[in-house]
């Protein structure tokens, strides 16, 4: 069973009602997944985690950290550091985390969809974070923009320490500053990306985007709206190397709902993602109104 069906038998089974889950059961399943690791099961077990934060006390603690700590980066991003501190604090509410009862309201509305749609219903989605290759690339790309940003930080650092002896020095800070913000919120978005995703319903779009704190629905049909598609290439050589999609919905008065980009896509010239999305929305019944094309030669 992969992670999205075992996530939705969980929540079915479970349901919402903390007072009757028994929390030794969940802490067992918890452990368990320790212990024997699936890859692509993150989002179950931050399911599993949610419950034990709802039902749970100051001494469940320590097993959601070392969850979040102890798995692998991508459940370690999966689960809310939030749920620690309000555990550890009683569910006070502080600077940095919200009420506990705030906390669970948020759980019940994200994970509430999967009790009540079926996972069939999805006619198309995009989750960047479940594809292998993406992941590895956004950490090599965290990576070398982190330590880039480490190294403007540390010039800028220099040359204020040197500027205090010769004031001119000041203005040769500006550049590696700008440069360690610049590297710095692009290792951050290459981290952020990969928990955005899009999943187009018959009845509804789910989507969140690299920044959102939580994801976002509109309850529209297919037909009841209208996409403006838009890519960028690089070209490397005679062929495209890299994608960028992205979608902008419309409603029917063509009045802009919201627009999703698609990570970038290392792909080989017969699988153009451009053409894919193309296809996929129009075999869902979108009306694509426009296009747009930007090619960058390397």
């Amino acid at each position: 069973m992969d992670n999205e069906l075992r996530t939705q038998a969980l929540i079915t089974k479970y349901q919402f009602e903390f007072e009757k889950i028994d929390k030794s059961e969940i802490r067992a399943l918890i452990q368990d997944e320790i212990a024997r690791y699936q890859k692509e099961s993150a989002e179950y077990i931050r399911c599993l985690c949610g419950y034990l934060f709802c039902i749970g006390n100051e001494t469940d603690a320590p097993l959601i950290e070392a969850v979040k700590y102890g798995i692998s980066m991508d459940v370690g991003c999966m689960i809310d550091e939030e749920w620690i501190h309000s555990l550890q604090n009683g569910g006070v509410e502080s600077l940095l985390t919200r009420s506990r009862s705030a906390i669970i309201e948020d759980f019940i509305l994200y994970y509430r969809r999967w009790a009540n749609y079926p996972l069939e219903t999805v006619l198309l989605q995009e989750t960047p974070g479940e594809d292998r290759a993406y992941r590895k690339t956004v950490i090599w790309a965290a990576a070398v923009t982190g330590i880039c940003s480490v190294c403007f930080l540390a010039m800028t650092i220099f040359g204020v320490v040197c500027s205090f002896e010769t004031p001119a020095l000041l203005w040769s800070c500006i550049l590696p500053a700008l440069l360690a913000v610049w590297t710095g919120y692009i290792g951050i978005a290459c981290l952020c990306s990969r928990r955005q995703y899009i999943r187009i319903y018959a009845d509804r779009i789910v989507y969140r985007k690299q920044f959102q704190k939580s994801e976002r629905i509109i309850y529209l049909q297919p037909q009841d709206y209208k996409i403006k598609l838009y890519y960028s290439a690089v070209v490397v050589g005679s062929y495209p190397d890299k994608y960028v999609i992205e979608l902008v919905f419309l409603d029917a008065k063509g009045e802009r709902l919201f627009s999703y980009k698609a990570p970038t896509f290392h792909r080989s010239p017969w699988q153009s993602p451009r053409r894919k999305w193309e296809d996929d929305l129009l075999s869902l019944g979108c009306e694509i109104i426009d296009y747009g094309k930007i090619i960058v030669n390397e």
